[in-house]
């Protein structure tokens, strides 16, 4: 049975944490973190207030039957500090919120936000290498300038050629490329030492991958082929929209036509999944305090003590990972190096 909150200061204290929303297409990022601000402190002040500080003095009497100097102390409301001085007690430019993980306006899906939380807490779950998986679905036959449906037309090519045999081929490329990489950006010299060997057989070369690696597909599988549509789940670490989207235009490319992307959806952020998101219709503040006391802490702890433990681990082989973090605000700046990156793999 849910609490019902009633008093303004609890609710805050109650709003420290990692929750999960669901997203839907074209909204930007911004927007829904001001909308999330404007609807927690709305509710915030429609609850009972913080009562207004006390001013204390003391005051001096003479008692006239003994002749001593008494003194007494008073308290009264600091005017200063009343509500209808200082106005609403919670305004959204104080309430700290944002996103762990890379969007952006076509992107829809899971997303985790963090409220009032430091940035050592953000920074310590990135670290644990989180899987995202996408389910993105591309059209043949057309591409564009930012290779979504959005964009302007940059070229059309026929796609009757393309088939479910010469597509999956393409996959596997991918997807044979994308673990070499995975192999070369976990910190291990030499692939036929004892070290990569023990990585391998204990499923640890993932979390091993130093932090300034580029965007990695860990996995890439084929949902639903119907030209000129088409339909894969991606999953990736220190990825980025924009990236998946090139990902959606090279495989045209490749086979001999163009695509772009038509939808890109995440169903996965590690251990979260949308069964564990908020829709918009419930971005509210009881929702919002529910899921991270009862849905994202309890998961959020578990994934940060099992990274521990890894980390304890791949720190007794003495591998060469100890690369600095990235922060919040900082990772991936330089989205067309990440790109170029791609195509120069896929070329080569």
């Amino acid at each position: 049975m849910k609490q019902v909150l009633t008093y303004g200061p609890h609710a805050w204290n109650l709003l420290k944490g990692v929750f999960c929303i669901y997203k839907p297409p074209d909204l930007n990022m911004a927007n829904v973190v001001s909308s999330l601000k404007n609807k927690i402190s709305n509710e915030l002040n429609g609850l009972e207030p913080r009562p207004p500080n006390k001013l204390e003095f003391y005051k001096e009497y003479i008692d006239l039957t003994t002749n001593k100097v008494e003194t007494y102390k008073k308290e009264k409301i600091d005017l200063s500090d009343h509500i209808l001085s200082v106005g609403a007690r919670y305004v959204p430019e104080e309430i700290g919120v944002s996103y762990l993980f890379n969007s952006n306006t076509f992107m829809s899906g899971l997303h985790l936000v963090a409220i009032n939380t430091i940035k050592y807490d953000i920074i310590n779950f990135k670290k644990t290498r989180s899987i995202n998986v996408y389910i993105c679905t591309g059209k043949f036959g057309r591409a564009t300038s930012d290779y979504t449906q959005n964009g302007i037309t940059t070229q059309r090519k026929p796609f009757n050629h393309v088939s479910l045999t010469k597509l999956e081929r393409i996959l596997s490329i991918i997807k044979c490329n994308h673990r070499r990489e995975l192999i070369k950006y976990s910190g291990v010299d030499d692939i036929r030492s004892q070290a990569a060997y023990t990585l391998a057989s204990k499923g640890l070369l993932l979390n091993s991958i130093l932090d300034l690696s580029p965007p990695i597909i860990t996995d890439i599988k084929l949902l639903e082929f119907r030209p000129p549509y088409f339909s894969l789940e991606i999953s990736a670490v220190n990825e980025f929209p924009a990236y998946l989207c090139q990902v959606i235009h090279d495989i045209g490319a490749d086979l001999k036509s163009c695509s772009h992307s038509i939808s890109m959806r995440r169903i996965q952020s590690g251990p979260f999944t949308i069964d564990h998101s908020l829709s918009s219709a419930e971005w509210n503040l009881g929702a919002i305090i529910h899921n991270i006391h009862n849905v994202s802490r309890p998961i959020y702890l578990q994934a940060i003590k099992e990274y521990r433990e890894r980390h304890r681990f791949l720190k007794s082989l003495k591998l060469s990972t100890s690369q600095p973090v990235l922060s919040l605000t900082n990772e991936r700046k330089d989205d067309e190096r990440a790109i170029s990156f791609h195509e120069n793999r896929l070329t080569s």
